[in-house]
């Protein structure tokens, strides 16, 4: 698989627009189903009803259902947490992690990186010291636009990127394969400063998934760490899409770290369209 990162730029992701237009009337609406599964990350070692999930591993929670463990196909050592996880379509997965580590094919790898695993073997699909992510700053959040072909990346701290970009922790920036561009604004939707986000999907429903670090309150919705919510941008509004200790209690002592819906799932399948006309609005916005 090419660099997910560099298969596109925006140009071509704006040519698509009049399809994604028509697609979007398709989009259905409603709440969490059962049968729904979620993808996370845990921050500590959980048992989700005789299946151990560590923060090396990503949890399948499935409403409704049991758990299961969906093993990133590499073993890595205890001490190294995925802090972000993606699967494309075509079966490759993006994550990162929260400590240096060495992978396979002696790629070397530090939590300003992200990998992506496919049949090729393991490669990089941002190299953060090349592209200018300070030294110190580790992602703590990865997702993949719907087309494959821009990052979405959360810092664990305020930032400074090339071409003048700037972003909180509560911020979520896209990386094109060519330039980095502010693309949700925490405090312009009511995120305080306090918070960190640590979990990102594209949503149908506004825009966005999100987990955060510590537990708190956004636009009348309070959450704890192991939650995730949604962001409608059109309207504007917050909302509670996975309690995630009601679905899975051993998961309430814990902190998701990753979230990701996997391809062909309802959320997923309604996603596509809308999160793609909302990348299109927003990367290609001047930077100041």
């Amino acid at each position: 698989m090419a660099n997910p990162a560099r298969r596109t730029n925006v140009t071509s992701l704006r040519r698509c627009s009049a399809l994604l237009g028509a697609v979007v009337l398709l989009a259905l609406s409603g709440g969490t189903a059962s049968g729904q599964v979620f993808l996370v990350s845990p921050n500590t070692t959980v048992d989700l009803t005789g299946e151990t999930v560590s923060d090396e591993d990503v949890a399948g929670i499935r409403v409704g259902a049991r758990g299961f463990r969906a093993t990133i196909p590499v073993a890595l050592p205890a001490s190294v947490a995925v802090t972000g996880y993606h699967e494309l379509p075509d079966g490759a997965i993006v994550f990162s992690v929260g400590s240096m580590v060495n992978l396979p094919g002696s790629l070397f790898v530090t939590p300003r990186d992200v990998v992506v695993i496919d049949g090729e073997g393991f490669s990089l699909a941002l190299d953060g010291e090349d592209e200018g992510i300070p030294a110190g700053a580790r992602i703590d959040a990865v997702s993949v636009d719907p087309t494959g072909s821009v990052l979405l990346l959360s810092f664990d701290t305020m930032v400074r990127l090339p071409g003048g970009v700037q972003a909180a922790d509560e911020d979520i920036v896209a990386w094109t394969g060519v330039d980095f561009a502010l693309l949700f604004d925490g405090s312009e939707h009511g995120v305080a400063a306090a918070l960190d986000i640590d979990g990102v999907h594209l949503t149908a429903d506004g825009g966005l998934l999100v987990s955060f670090q510590t537990g708190g309150a956004v636009g009348g919705v309070v959450f704890a760490d192991e939650d995730i919510l949604g962001f409608d941008e059109a309207k504007s509004q917050w909302s509670m899409i996975l309690d995630v200790s009601t679905v899975k209690p051993t998961l309430a002592a814990t902190d998701v770290e990753a979230i990701a819906v996997p391809e062909g799932s309802r959320i997923a399948m309604q996603a596509a369209a809308l999160a793609a006309l909302f990348l299109l609005r927003r990367v290609g916005r001047p930077r100041s």
